[in-house]
């Protein structure tokens, strides 16, 4: 983390996702990679920047009538690992003041209220942490670290918080009544009586972990009738959705729907998330907030095993595409990419995608539907038929 000076008032709204203007003169605890982009956008020698490494870093210590200070600046899957391990925090010691500081942006769909802790925006002034009794960051805590090849998502945050154990492991979200009843409506106007409704998030935050359309494309050309699908994805993958429904055949084009572009915030999403009956991506928010709202899902996940996010979810299948990639290491064999790097085997052959997941077959998802409880009849040679009369979820 880094402790930054402006040398002008700065609105930051595209560097940190707030409608924060910087203070001249004032120090803010932000990101390490924070004053880089604010340089790219103002020009270098607009802020001072110096390392931030609190005396009072949290080792374990009892927090009983204690304050904590948690941060870090991520996604949302990122920071229901940190909320689910805060809320385990906040029962081991009730008396507690426990914070989290993040991008605005995920603030309404964070339940902090029934985890036990209050939600800040950040960057945030250095005086006011100076105020806790404890501050705790995660930045690094996966990507670089060797341990995250091997650990579990959750079970990671489980150990910087230095928890024993996890009474429950999976997460929560918040949602307001009007806004759920905007996604039940939608739901309703759009899916023309149509039995299951399908999520299907289109892409992950980065190509590496993305599914190429064409997977997509040939799942929902075999998809019973009975299916609705519902693609989310944000603004800058409009495109790609509109490809996706381009390449089906008509027939199937009135069984498909970009909901984005009708529910297109954040909370409305996670929204929609909870009024599904399945959710299907790759390793993206909408698996996280799948499992929050107990949503049945189904991840497709190559460049790391999807043991490292899914192990607690509950009707959660995880389809690995595991191969002897030349770049795999490691117990699992995979390549653990993270970040926003770019996939090695890719940047080598000149794919536009990681090739580890072009190999998702349609059976492949029709066989973990099935063991999800989603009536799919099957043929000899693995592909999907009609829904087996008078079945159930």
């Amino acid at each position: 983390m880094k402790v930054i000076t402006p040398r002008q008032d700065l609105s930051v709204t595209e560097v940190a996702k707030s409608n924060k203007v910087l203070k001249t003169g004032v120090e803010y605890v932000v990101a390490d990679f924070f004053p880089e982009r604010v340089a790219a956008q103002f020009g270098p020698g607009i802020i001072e920047a110096r390392e931030y490494a609190p005396p009072n870093f949290y080792g374990g210590e009892s927090l009983k009538g204690k304050s904590l200070f948690c941060f870090r600046t991520g996604g949302i899957g990122d920071l229901l690992f940190i909320a689910t391990s805060m809320r385990q925090v906040k029962k081991n010691f009730p008396s507690a003041e426990l914070t989290l500081g993040c991008d605005s942006t995920f603030i309404p769909i964070l339940d902090g209220e029934r985890d036990g802790f209050d939600l800040v925006s950040m960057p945030l002034e250095k005086k006011k942490l100076d105020e806790y009794d404890y501050i705790l960051f995660f930045q690094g805590i996966i990507e670089g670290n060797p341990d995250a090849e091997e650990t579990n998502a959750y079970d990671l945050l489980k150990e910087a918080f230095h928890l024993d154990g996890l009474d429950n492991p999976l997460p929560n979200v918040r949602v307001e009544e009007r806004i759920r009843n905007r996604a039940r409506n939608f739901l309703h106007k759009t899916s023309a009586g149509i039995k299951y409704k399908m999520g299907v998030q289109v892409a992950a935050s980065v190509q590496k972990r993305s599914v190429p359309p064409q997977v997509f494309i040939d799942f929902i050309k075999q998809l019973p009738q009975d299916y609705m699908v519902y693609f989310v994805g944000g603004k800058n993958q409009y495109e790609l959705i509109d490809l996706i429904i381009s390449h089906l055949p008509e027939h199937k084009r009135s069984h498909v729907v970009n909901a984005s572009k009708d529910l297109p915030s954040l909370p409305e999403a996670v929204a929609l998330m909870g009024e599904l009956d399945l959710v299907i991506g790759p390793d993206s928010s909408m698996l996280h907030i799948a499992a929050a709202h107990r949503v049945p899902l189904i991840g497709l996940y190559g460049p790391f095993p999807s043991d490292l996010r899914l192990r607690y979810y509950q009707n959660a299948i995880g389809i690995d595409s595991m191969t002897l990639c030349e770049f795999a290491r490691g117990r699992y064999q995979s390549c653990f990419e993270h970040g926003d790097g770019v996939c090695a085997l890719a940047a080598k052959t000149g794919d536009s995608y990681s090739p580890c997941m072009s190999f998702f077959l349609p059976k492949h998802i029709f066989q973990a539907m099935e063991a999800l409880g989603f009536p799919v009849y099957l043929s000899a040679d693995g592909t999907g038929g009609r829904v087996a009369s008078g079945s159930g979820v």
